[in-house]
């Protein structure tokens, strides 16, 4: 699997197990993470990006906040993937 494919399983292991939702398709990760669909509340978007830097070992900095907006978990992949995280 390449990198991008990890990352997605990661994240959808994540949502089931921490927040109790079910991704059934790729479309998920375009979604508006405060969206209908989605429904998280911003601090469960806190919670996942101290999660997310917990597994990763690397800290989410204000600029990457503002250059990614991370508004959807596809903005959440681009920063990993920027990051060139050992995975």
């Amino acid at each position: 699997m390449d990198k991008k494919t990890v990352i997605y399983e990661e994240i959808k292991d994540i949502m089931k197990k921490e927040f109790n939702i079910i991704v059934h398709d790729k479309t998920f990760f375009s979604e508006n993470i405060f969206g209908s669909k989605i429904k998280l509340m911003p601090r469960d978007l806190i919670y996942l990006l101290k999660i997310i830097e917990k597994k990763y070992n690397f800290h989410i900095l204000g600029r990457d906040i503002e250059k990614y907006k991370l508004r959807t978990f596809e903005n959440i992949v681009d920063l990993l993937l920027e990051k060139d995280l050992m995975l």
